[in-house]
């Protein structure tokens, strides 16, 4: 009987160790930014998460009562959770997602006055899925990204005439994709 209870006891040790253990979850912060033309609400990473920079990816991150970003590194905190940048007088104007610095999920921008300027779904900082893009009142143009490259666009016109085409050139455009400036990003 004495061996069974000590048996039991040394197979239920290692199980209440395992338990007792602390994890570290990402904390994050949020900060509001009061620019020039605009007020940015971020939140970034407080305690940071291994990440391993990507030469072909652009990283946000915040240092300095600033948002900063930068091709393949970083310096400060990883913006991380959501996003928005609003003008002086609380008109919404940019709208979207961090994760670990990399663009997220849905983005959307707005022409001042409410208007639906663009929507781009990002995946680890590319674009990634449908995006929309209004030129003006009466053009729109739809494109599908995989992994950053465009594999089609379809154009709106003002009478609902659409023009379509797929995307066979893709070492072009990927060249022509990777001499956009990050503020288009």
């Amino acid at each position: 009987m004495k061996k069974k209870s000590i048996i039991t006891g040394l197979l239920l040790l290692p199980g209440y160790w395992s338990f007792s253990q602390e994890f570290k979850i990402a904390e994050t912060r949020t900060e509001e930014l009061i620019m020039q033309d605009s007020v940015v609400h971020c939140s970034f990473e407080v305690l940071h998460t291994i990440v391993k920079p990507e030469n072909k990816r652009w990283y946000f991150w915040f240092d300095g009562q600033n948002v900063h970003w930068n091709q393949g590194a970083w310096h400060g905190h990883l913006l991380h959770g959501p996003y928005r940048v609003f003008l002086p007088g609380g008109e919404l104007v940019r709208a979207g997602q961090y994760a670990h610095g990399l663009k997220s999920g849905e983005w959307k921008t707005w022409e001042k006055g409410g208007t639906i300027k663009s929507i781009e779904q990002w995946e680890k900082g590319e674009l990634h899925g449908k995006a929309l893009y209004t030129l003006d009142d009466s053009t729109t143009i739809y494109k599908r990204f995989k992994h950053g490259v465009v594999q089609r666009v379809d154009t709106t016109g003002r009478r609902g005439d659409t023009i379509s085409f797929h995307v066979k050139f893709k070492k072009l455009l990927a060249w022509i994709s990777r001499r956009k400036s990050p503020e288009t990003r």
